[in-house]
């Protein structure tokens, strides 16, 4: 429950302190501390990954076709979401539209954030740290680690967006057509795992269902683990977890494609882990639509991936 409710409550708070009109300093401060915070989760992310044995040890078996499934999945939806956003959704035609503080802050993120070149290295120096330093006993302390570290990135991504105006004005524009981008997102992730089960020739039903994931490894591992045993809860553990890990990796890349390729990548993640990196890569505007994104896409996995286990 604590979980559920945590987002919501903190990006509140971050909206009234980022609606006051604080002083400058405050938002400066805020900033050190997302980036701060975010290194932390990042490292804290790899060390869950390094400490976990069942992961770690299937690295040399399963590993590289949950790495084949996991990237055709990101690349399909980042192809799909492309046609969607220029088809559709034209970010940059809705800039000029609404003008003002929005074009001045897309000039503003011309260049790559430096912290998107940190957190790669960050998320790998965790790995590390959890394989050869950590012992696996200590998992609830980095789920604690975890969550302090979300409850400092959700109020400070609600302080940014409530402090620019331009973040509602977007939802407002773009409406429902959110749900062509959460489409877009798990059809090319469920097309992607059915080309890596060809390619691989992982048992389609695995390849398919644990793509389809879309970055909820919890939920997705057990699921399939409960329908189709171990090793199938496996693919559906390692496939989401490295879609988190190849979307920080990769984020630099994608925005340079298009606004919403880091979005598709992040899917689910959007929502929680990926959403601080993604809005850093996208913009605060469109790191709302990015929110949204991964509230509905998290609210309907557990919907789909039973019936898909089912059906398959």
């Amino acid at each position: 429950m604590f979980m559920t409710i945590m987002p919501f409550a903190c990006l509140t708070t971050g909206l009234v302190l980022g609606l006051l009109n604080m002083p400058n300093k405050f938002y400066s401060i805020s900033t050190i501390v997302t980036n701060v915070a975010l290194v932390f989760l990042m490292v804290t992310i790899g060390a869950n990954v390094g400490i976990n044995d069942d992961v770690m040890s299937n690295l040399d078996t399963i590993g590289l076709n949950c790495i084949l499934i996991c990237l055709l999945a990101i690349s399909f939806s980042v192809f799909f979401c492309y046609i969607v956003e220029k088809k559709l959704i034209n970010f940059n035609e809705i800039s000029k539209k609404l003008k003002k503080d929005e074009i001045k802050e897309q000039e503003k993120r011309s260049g790559i954030d430096p912290i998107l070149i940190v957190i790669p290295f960050s998320i790998l120096a965790g790995v590390g740290i959890g394989y050869y330093l950590i012992p696996s006993d200590y998992s609830n302390i980095l789920n604690n680690f975890l969550v302090t570290s979300l409850i400092l990135l959700y109020t400070s991504v609600g302080i940014g967006m409530g402090s620019n105006i331009g973040v509602f004005k977007f939802i407002k524009e773009i409406g429902f057509k959110i749900i062509y981008l959460v489409i877009a997102i798990y059809i090319g992730s469920a097309l992607g795992g059915a080309v890596a089960s060809l390619i691989t020739g992982v048992p389609l039903k695995y390849a398919v269902i644990s793509a389809s994931g879309l970055g909820y490894y919890s939920l997705t591992g057990a699921t399939m683990m409960q329908f189709y045993g171990a090793e199938a809860g496996v693919y559906g553990f390692m496939v989401n977890v490295m879609r988190d890990f190849f979307t920080v990796i990769l984020i630099p890349i994608f925005v340079r494609i298009s606004p919403s390729a880091p979005m598709a990548s992040g899917a689910g993640g959007n929502m929680d882990t990926l959403l601080v990196p993604v809005t850093k890569a996208v913009g605060k505007e469109l790191g709302g639509i990015a929110l949204v994104i991964g509230v509905v896409i998290t609210l309907l996995v557990p919907i789909i991936l039973p019936i898909l286990c089912a059906v398959m």
